[in-house]
């Protein structure tokens, strides 16, 4: 019954990802579709990385193909400047694409992609190192599999050995994402260990030692790609002695300790952060709901094997869900976007009409922000108006820049930043003179504008090249 409900849904979302792609494609045309085909090979987009797609392998796509796509119902928000495809809609448009451009577009797209992480996600903080990870897997699951299942394994191995079922799950998503390349190169051992690891650290140990052959359970590993990924223990026993690992009283368990509290805290405050919400929320609100939550559960008769994983991942999902309302809000930021890019948006029944002004004063105002942006840079000097020229106009990376003009790639991320604050500076003291518009350093619509930004310096310095 269960291997029936999950064909019905998978039926039911390829159906929705035809109809939305098809939709998609009517409303802009083919080139439109070609970018949303190559904008799938990423896992996570931001708008920068979509334009160097654009730039370097869609070209005849208009320029503003970028804020279609990322404003489009084939896309949506999971942080600031960060979007993500449905999975089945992202499968879909990558079988178009290699049905048109062959395997080779799919490796000359991994190429580019881990030139781009290695040159962009050079952070140290845990999130850029997740991210990065997961960009480079991807990569390596469409162009070298063999390699992308191995090391996955690998780190899957070395997480559950230190019972880090917390990187056990994330490492799970990812892979869940990956599914049909990894299929496609034979490694199906692989998706089956993660699929009985997501049932046992739900708590349910009699769905997860299913999931295994009992050759399997009887060797007490499975191998993918040279590597013994080892199972539970308590997978290993007797059918009939499984519910004993069950705890009884799921309702009285509480956090190990009083700094597993803390931990989880200051968790939930990076978060926040990353999501620009810190302002909004404080982290025991965000605690305090996830408890709500876990408590309906468990008086519903659910079962949670970690409480702190579930936690984690709980306050995790209220973000996003708390992200994804201030990022609708957010959308009268979109009237310093050109007004065909939200046309799409408008018939979208995902989004609130309420979100969008009025189309004439929404044209006024950007008037007036294009006016003064193009005044402020005429004002640059000679050498920045020729950085900003090859950054935009010719799309060309900050190291090629670096090496052109003979300076560091940090200098040149420098003096492109510095522009930008000017620019948004400008903006800023403009609002600060204008009836109705409310926005300042501190505001939470600030973060937005740089992708409006962004949108009009490809625009500009297009038109001179």
């Amino acid at each position: 019954m269960a291997d029936v409900t999950t064909d019905i849904n998978q039926s039911r979302a390829i159906r929705i990802a035809r109809k939305r792609v098809e939709g998609f494609a009517e409303q802009f045309g083919e080139a439109h579709r070609n970018l949303s085909r190559h904008a799938a090979f990423p896992l996570v987009l931001t708008p920068d990385l979509l334009y160097q797609i654009w730039a370097n392998f869609v070209p005849e796509a208009p320029w503003v193909a970028v804020a279609h796509v990322l404003l489009s119902r084939l896309c949506r928000q999971v942080g600031y400047e960060m979007y993500e495809m449905d999975i089945a809609d992202r499968n879909l448009l990558l079988r178009e694409l290699k049905e048109e451009f062959g395997q080779e577009r799919f490796d000359e797209l991994g190429e580019f992609l881990l030139d781009y992480v290695a040159q962009r996600l050079t952070d140290d903080d845990a999130d850029t190192q997740d991210l990065r990870e997961a960009q480079e897997w991807t990569a390596l699951a469409y162009t070298k599999p063999d390699e992308a299942a191995r090391e996955l394994a690998q780190r899957l191995s070395e997480m559950v050995h230190k019972d880090n079922m917390e990187e056990v799950l994330r490492l799970a998503a990812l892979v869940e994402t990956l599914t049909e390349p990894l299929m496609e190169a034979g490694f199906d051992a692989l998706l089956i260990y993660i699929s009985g690891m997501q049932s046992f650290v739900r708590g349910d140990l009699k769905e997860a030692r299913a999931k295994f052959s009992e050759k399997q359970i009887k060797r007490g590993s499975i191998k993918v790609a040279a590597i013994d990924l080892k199972l539970p223990e308590q997978l290993l026993t007797n059918v009939d002695e499984i519910e004993k690992f069950i705890p009884t009283k799921l309702h009285e368990e509480k956090l190990a300790y009083p700094e597993d509290v803390e931990n989880l805290l200051r968790y939930i405050k990076v978060r926040l952060t990353m999501f620009h919400l810190a302002t909004f929320y404080e982290p025991e609100e965000i605690l305090h709901i996830a408890l709500l939550r876990k408590n309906e559960l468990l008086a519903s008769g659910e079962k949670i094997a970690n409480t702190s994983v579930w936690l984690r991942a709980t306050c995790q999902n209220i973000i996003r869900e708390y992200s994804k309302n201030h990022s609708i809000s957010s959308l009268n930021l979109l009237r310093t976007i050109p007004i065909e890019s939200v046309e799409y948006l408008r018939d979208s029944d995902e989004r609130s009409p309420d979100a969008f002004v009025n189309r004439e004063e929404s044209k006024n105002i950007q008037q007036e922000i294009y006016s003064i942006l193009k005044k402020q840079i005429t004002q640059l000097s000679p050498n920045t108006q020729e950085l900003l020229q090859m950054y935009y106009g010719k799309s060309l990376s900050q190291m090629m820049i670096a090496r052109e003009l003979n300076l560091t790639q940090s200098n040149v991320a420098r003096k492109l930043k510095e522009v930008r604050r000017l620019l948004v500076g400008e903006l800023i003291k403009w609002s600060k003179q204008t009836p109705n518009i409310s926005v300042n350093k501190d505001s939470d619509l600030i973060k937005h504008i740089d992708t409006a930004l962004a949108e009009y310096l490809y625009s500009y310095y297009a038109t001179k090249s």
